[in-house]
């Protein structure tokens, strides 16, 4: 039974009450079924030919058949087209929330969907769901047309707030009320408006246009072009490789897991990389770059800059701004400091960080990194592993930490430490300070006065030129001091110490060191320990302190001094002073390879019955009786010995009584 029926020409129904069970049926012509005014909320499935009414009494279901425009009442109201009709629906909702599902595939044209007055407190959700269409179309929601490409209108809209297009590649504008839109699948373009909209790509490879306002975007699925415009955006890339522009304003961009170009532009933007080879450029102002995982460039550009590579081998590049901070994160990642005032880190992975103007703090962190300073103060760490660290020309401190470093200072006043383990560090031009720390180390000074600290380990320090320091520490160090006048100090373990060219200072230390002056006049101390000293060229003066030492003047007119302990003193060449000082003391003379000289003997105990004058070197005597019957006669309060050829030897306080046979060697 039909309780509404129908007539062949166009019917209006305005039913007063309904109850479950009554039929709508229009036949013929356009019908109308008017539900204004009514609060219940309405469900028109055309689908099914239904309707559902329900209030607080429960739900009233009602049928309906041959009906092509509906208003519905001011409730939440639900419209559902029928996916095999070729009817022209027309669709008015109430003063609340509407939501029209057209079903079919295609708008035969002249269809109306209108979501009524804006409800409670002048906001109606209206949404319009097209996902089933096949063909692209244009929707112009600020004119309320939904038109083909070729300019045909096919559909009125009015008061729609979310869209979802169907599954071509079409054209949304947003309009006054619309503020949610989805371009569904194919590849779309998504217009936002001087309002702030969520915009939605959906499938495909889509365009989305944020323009005014503080916008949503979101790519979707497929290889999207997302531009936020001016205000503050938020833009969501997905899977593949997409592109998203911040444009003006603090905007926050997150891509997805594509190769994806993310560029934040002017404002103070936030960009997240996520997975996959990423692009990230932080525009103008302060931006904060965050990499995620893949191989990703990272470029901070103007303002102050905040990154961080994330898992992969990353590239950064901190830019213009006056305090950027970079931070590799794990990979094997290269971080490039900006303009003035910088903060790298490279994290876990071989590094490769630099500072390129300004002034920077660097840490390699773990694993085999490469520093690299500028011409501004740079602090430098290697942190773990086997590190490369080059300052730049101002100056800087740089710090190997644990590992096998290689460090080499630039042309400032540089404070270079290695660190543990065994490290190769050399200074540059400029007076630098360098500690090998703990480890075999190799430590030169280059050009400048430098200090050198070899400190724990077996260590090589060479001064090169300038008035140089050198300090060998604990373990057995050799020390070169290189050119010009230097101080060396061998400190504890058996030490070797070379002065080089120069007036130097050396100083043995504990051990039994070994010490050469080299050119020039020198001055050798081997303090504790058994140590050689050996004068070379110049007017050297040698101690050997404590300890039984062997010490040898070389060429020039030299000083020798024993000290504490039976020493062996050897004048060489040149008019020597030799002076045992405690114990007994031997005193050894030669006169071949240009003889021995004049030399002179200060403090000779003859009671000493194992202090010893060495002549069996020398050819002109040959034993005692030949010495005091042809070289050996009284000079003033001591003894003259002449061996002939311009070398004799004078006891200083000594008288030929004094002397017998067991004080000589021949």
């Amino acid at each position: 039974m039909t309780d509404y029926p129908g007539t062949p020409g166009n019917d209006t129904y305005t039913p007063i009450t309904t109850t479950s069970g009554l039929v709508f049926d229009g036949l013929a012509g356009r019908d109308t079924l008017i539900y204004t005014g009514n609060p219940d909320d309405f469900v028109f499935d055309l689908r099914t030919e239904s309707m559902v009414i329900t209030n607080f009494l429960g739900a009233i279901n009602v049928t309906i058949r041959n009906i092509e425009v509906f208003f519905a009442g001011d409730g939440n109201n639900t419209f559902y087209t029928n996916p095999t009709s070729t009817e022209v629906y027309a669709f008015f909702g109430g003063d609340r929330q509407d939501n029209f599902y057209f079903e079919a595939t295609s708008l035969q044209g002249g269809e109306v969907f209108d979501g009524g007055g804006g409800g409670s407190g002048g906001i109606a959700r209206n949404s319009l769901f097209f996902e089933n269409l096949t063909t692209g179309l244009i929707f112009n929601m600020q004119s309320g047309v939904i038109s083909a490409f070729g300019g045909v209108p096919l559909a009125v809209t009015n008061n729609i707030n979310y869209l979802l297009a169907g599954n071509g590649n079409d054209v949304i504008f947003a309009g006054d009320t619309l503020f949610n839109m989805n371009g569904g699948g194919g590849n779309d373009t998504v217009n936002g408006s001087a309002g702030s909209e969520t915009l939605s790509g959906g499938d495909g490879n889509d365009l989305l246009r944020g323009f005014d306002g503080n916008d949503f975007l979101f790519g979707g699925d497929g290889a999207d072009f997302a531009m936020g415009g001016n205000g503050a955006d938020a833009i969501f890339g997905n899977g593949e490789n997409d592109t998203l522009i911040g444009g003006d304003g603090g905007d926050s961009i997150y891509a997805g897991t594509g190769n994806d170009a993310l560029a934040g532009n002017a404002g103070a933007d936030e960009l997240f990389g996520d997975a996959g080879h990423d692009r990230l450029l932080g525009g103008d102002d302060d931006d904060s770059l965050y990499g995620g995982d893949g191989d990703d460039t990272l470029r901070g550009q103007a303002g102050d800059d905040s990154m961080e590579g994330g898992a992969g081998n990353d590239f950064m590049v901190g830019g213009t701004g006056q305090y950027d901070i970079l931070y590799g994160d794990a990979g094997n990642d290269t971080v490039i400091g900006g303009a003035d005032f910088n903060d790298l880190y490279g994290g876990d992975g071989n590094d490769a960080i630099a500072s390129t103007a300004g002034s920077a703090t660097i840490d390699g962190g773990a694993g085999d990194d490469r520093l690299f300073g500028s011409a501004g103060y740079d602090a430098m760490t290697g942190g773990a592993g086997n590190d490369t660290i080059r300052t730049g020309n101002g100056d800087n401190r740089a710090f190997g930490n644990d590992g096998n470093d290689f460090m080499t200072a630039g042309n400032g006043a540089d404070t270079l430490d290695g660190g543990d383990d065994s490290d190769t560090v050399i200074g540059g031009a400029g007076d630098d300070r360098i500690s090998g720390g703990s480890g075999n180390d190799a430590l030169a000074g280059g050009t400048g006065n430098d200090a050198l600290f070899g400190q724990g380990g077996n260590d090589q320090l060479y001064g090169e030129l300038g008035f140089d320091m050198l300090s060998g520490g604990a373990g057995n160090d050799r020390l070169d001091g290189g050119g010009q006048a230097d101080n060396l100090y061998g400190d504890a373990g058996v030490d070797t110490l070379l002065g080089g060219n120069g007036n130097d200072r050396l100083f043995g230390g504990d051990g039994n060191d070994f010490g050469f002056g080299g050119n020039n006049d020198d001055a050798v101390f081997g303090e504790a320990g058994d140590d050689t000293l050996i004068g070379q060229a110049g007017n050297d003066r040698l101690f050997g302190g404590i300890g039984n030492d062997t010490i040898w003047g070389g060429e020039g007119d030299d000083s020798l001094y024993g000290g504490a302990g039976f020493d062996t003193l050897f004048g060489d060449v040149g008019n020597d002073v030799l002076a045992g000082n405690f114990n007994a003391d031997r005193f050894v003379f030669a006169d071949f390879g240009g003889g021995f000289g004049r030399d002179t003997i200060t403090d000779f105990a003859a009671t000493n019955d194992f202090e010893r004058i060495d002549l069996s070197r020398v050819g002109s005597i040959v034993n005692f009786a030949d010495l005091v019957a042809n070289h050996m006669s009284t000079l003033g309060s001591g003894v003259f010995i002449n061996a002939g050829g311009g070398n004799t030897i004078t006891l200083l306080n000594v008288t030929i009584g004094d002397l017998d046979a067991f004080d000589f060697v021949f």
